[in-house]
């Protein structure tokens, strides 16, 4: 499973950064922010779920940590249209690469890496 994780991570990001900058300008600032911002959103959700929801599995949190990231950027998105900014497909895209980029991130650091503690010492350790 770890690897079907950071293969898919792997080809997320190359997926990213191969895009060619067409269009509608796929490396611009707000598409950065879009993505940066769903990170970030993405593994603060998985790692919730990780520690407080385990019965979901990793499939279930990094898709519902995913989703997370995605509709805090389609509310965005929404709102954006209203105002009159129009509704931006790349922007949405950005979001969800993100979210799912940030939960695989979350998936492999939680199950990664662990923290052990007695009376004397603090070990910090990595399991592969």
């Amino acid at each position: 499973m770890r690897q079907a994780t950071l293969g898919a991570l792997a080809l997320a990001f190359t997926a990213f950064l191969a895009r060619p900058a067409a269009a509608d300008d796929f490396f611009a600032p707000d598409k950065l922010s879009h993505f940066g911002t769903s990170v970030a959103v993405g593994f603060v959700a998985d790692t919730i779920a990780y520690h407080y929801v385990p019965k979901w599995g990793p499939v279930g949190r990094t898709l519902a940590a995913t989703a997370t990231g995605t509709a805090t950027g389609l509310i965005v998105e929404i709102v954006d249209s209203a105002t009159g900014h129009g509704f931006g497909a790349g922007d949405l895209a950005a979001d969800v690469l993100g979210a799912a980029t940030g939960a695989l991130s979350s998936e492999l650091f939680n199950g990664a890496f662990f923290v052990s503690a007695s009376n004397r010492e603090i070990k910090i350790g990595m399991r592969w």
